[in-house]
């Protein structure tokens, strides 16, 4: 389990703003695409949820989001952004797939 401290920084920055503040899901990465580890039937219910997936490799230019990935989301690679702002869930990238399958059979998608 990962918790995310949101009295962060990162989150009131404006990569934050421009990339989280239009209130859907949302699969963050600072490791790469999240799409490239989930299945094809994994995409399908992040579409069915309304989600995206941001990938912020080489847009971290200061390093604030590695930072909070590493130190508030308990070294977390990839998180699960609810649409009010909370962390459903934090992983490292390889075990997206699991973990998001998990989830998405934890609230009835499946």
């Amino acid at each position: 389990d990962y918790y995310c401290d949101w009295s962060s920084d990162v989150c009131s920055s404006d990569l934050w703003v421009d990339t989280i503040a239009d209130s859907r899901w949302t699969l963050l990465s600072t490791r790469g695409s999240p799409l490239d580890v989930l299945s094809s039937t994994s995409k399908k219910l992040l579409e069915k949820m309304g989600g995206t997936s941001i990938d912020l490799k080489g847009r971290d230019a200061t390093g604030a989001y590695a930072k909070w990935f590493e130190e508030e989301c308990g070294g977390a690679e990839v998180v699960l952004i609810r649409p009010d702002f909370y962390v459903a869930f934090g992983c490292k990238f390889s075990d997206l797939e699991e973990t998001f399958g998990a989830f998405a059979a934890g609230v009835g998608l499946v």
